[in-house]
């Protein structure tokens, strides 16, 4: 029997340097982790440990609510669709390669979907929500719904990953931006080549057959100040 919900939103004192670290195993745990004999996930706490839930199998876990202060959540490993709830504070929420419903909360959020980057496999479709504040939304695989909530958001998309059918249902153009990064060696694309306009909003279409849509936002009325292109950063080994 899996763990549906853990919520520790009720924590009243903040409860570690950074807030609530968590990491959930849904299908397996990695080489070399083994926090205790045959965890099926734990909860980290800054550098120490929270508390750990053994197993003699992995656990599923469907829901997780982080904290008031700044989390750290994310999966690893495939498995069936969980939410991921930061609520406040600055909180990095991470699906792994897991469908999701991923809420940031009040606060200055970076929410990952499951991008084909870092993970090939991953398929999900997903429900973004980054609520208030100043967030960044990183696209992934599958076809996604994502909600910046107000504030200035920065919603990323990868012009070389298959990265599916994404909308975007309150996208600002007073306050809000989409960059796409495009492969090292590749040229640039040119934004007025890539929008188009439908019936439900401006499309943005990219790569092989990605695309993202600005539900009810006219083309004519943006500003191409609000797409960033940039090539994407090749990092040290």
């Amino acid at each position: 029997m899996g763990v549906d919900l853990v919520d520790f939103s009720g924590l009243t004192t903040e409860a570690g340097p950074t807030g609530l670290v968590g990491l959930v195993f849904l299908s397996e745990v990695p080489d070399g982790f083994h926090p205790s004999e045959d965890d099926g996930f734990a909860f980290f706490v800054g550098n120490g440990m929270l508390e750990e839930y053994a197993s003699a199998e992995p656990i599923s876990i469907e829901h997780m609510i982080g904290t008031d202060y700044d989390d750290r959540l994310w999966v690893q490993g495939a498995g069936e669709t969980v939410t991921l709830e930061g609520g406040a504070g600055n909180d990095s929420l991470d699906s792994g390669l897991s469908s999701a419903v991923l809420m940031g909360g009040p606060g200055n959020d970076i929410l990952f979907a499951p991008s084909q980057l870092n993970a090939p496999d991953a398929v999900g479709h997903d429900t973004v929500d980054g609520g208030e504040g100043d967030d960044i939304i990183v696209g992934g695989a599958g076809n996604d719904l994502i909600t910046g909530g107000p504030g200035a958001d920065r919603f990323i998309f990868l012009s070389f990953a298959d990265e599916g059918q994404d909308t975007i249902t309150d996208f600002d153009d007073s306050a809000d931006t989409v960059t796409l990064f495009y492969q090292q060696g590749d040229a640039a694309p040119d934004v007025a080549d890539l929008l188009s306009q439908t019936s439900a909003g401006a499309v943005l279409s990219y790569g092989i057959s990605n695309t993202v849509l600005l539900d009810g936002v006219q083309m004519a009325e943006l500003d191409v100040s609000v797409f960033v292109i940039e090539e994407y950063p090749v990092f040290p080994a």
